[in-house]
């Protein structure tokens, strides 16, 4: 996605609202390209995501699908250090 306001470009904000669509697997931000990566665990769910028509409410961001995307190692060990981050905080 792209065009995403600085205040809803939380991993907590897209989570809570594509998790309509399946299992995430990650999520990953380019701040300074405002900008997001949604992973799901089926395809299914990432192709019923990608027809969403007003994101967060937000009409201005802009979904981009791309199946073909894989995570990287570093990417995937980097959700699971924020994913232990957020257990850790919520103690």
């Amino acid at each position: 996605m792209k065009n995403i306001p600085l205040p809803k470009l939380l991993i907590s904000e897209l989570w809570a609202f594509f998790k309509q669509y399946g299992v995430i697997t990650n999520v990953t931000l380019e701040k300074s390209k405002s900008a997001a990566t949604v992973f799901f665990k089926e395809i299914i769910s990432a192709e019923s995501a990608s027809q969403a028509t007003s994101v967060m409410q937000i009409p201005k961001i802009e979904i981009i699908y791309n199946v073909g995307q894989k995570q990287s190692e570093e990417e995937i060990k980097k959700a699971k250090e924020l994913e232990l981050e957020k257990k850790e905080a919520m103690r």
